[in-house]
């Protein structure tokens, strides 16, 4: 799978529109759109670029130590816990909402945060990482909100937000170590998400 702008808007305006419709409280948003974001980063993922190199001597003649092991490049990686940092996601959210932060700073401090728990990853075979998701452009939601101010729809705000959600999350790097369990093989990993 691979980072679905389209799942991401619609999860957002389908929580915007449901609270609304339903008068739902800010608590409920909040869940519903930390669950959003949850759900669209779970599709996540990383690319190994550069083989990792074999640690332990293979068998002759396959190779020597410090052989490139092939079965690693361009290998996808998922977020082995992507739902981690969802209840500090749902708190900054609804922190946002509660302040009546008309900037939704507070939320866009929760999804750096959020990003920052993206730390491990797996392919669900024998390839790990773990290290830092870094995300490079932090969400600046001020053009959704004013959207919103203007009287635009609920669906335009919706799909602006997660717009802007999705670059940040495109400008996302994890850097860190990865490793192979068979063929024993490590090195490091650096990729944007995907």
């Amino acid at each position: 799978m691979a980072l679905d702008l389209d799942k991401l808007k619609s999860g957002i305006t389908d929580a915007m529109l449901v609270v609304k419709k339903d008068n739902l409280p800010d608590s409920d948003l909040a869940e519903m759109m930390a669950t959003a974001i949850v759900d669209y980063a779970s599709d996540a993922e990383i690319t190994i670029a550069i083989p990792l190199i074999q640690t332990v001597p293979p068998v002759p003649p396959a190779g020597v130590l410090g052989t490139p092991d092939l079965s690693t490049a361009a290998a996808k990686l998922s977020p082995a816990a992507a739902d981690a940092g969802k209840g500090a996601l749902q708190g900054a959210i609804l922190a946002s909402l509660k302040a009546m932060d008309i900037a939704f700073a507070i939320a866009t401090t929760g999804i750096v945060a959020y990003t920052a728990t993206l730390a491990a990853w797996t392919d669900s075979a024998t390839i790990t990482a773990a290290g830092a998701a870094v995300i490079a452009v932090p969400p600046i939601f001020v053009p959704a909100l004013a959207i919103g101010m203007a009287g635009g729809e609920t669906e335009d705000v919706g799909s602006a937000m997660a717009t802007i959600i999705h670059a940040s999350f495109l400008a996302t790097i994890f850097t860190g170590p990865g490793l192979n369990t068979a063929p024993p093989s490590a090195g490091p990993i650096v990729s944007t998400l995907l």
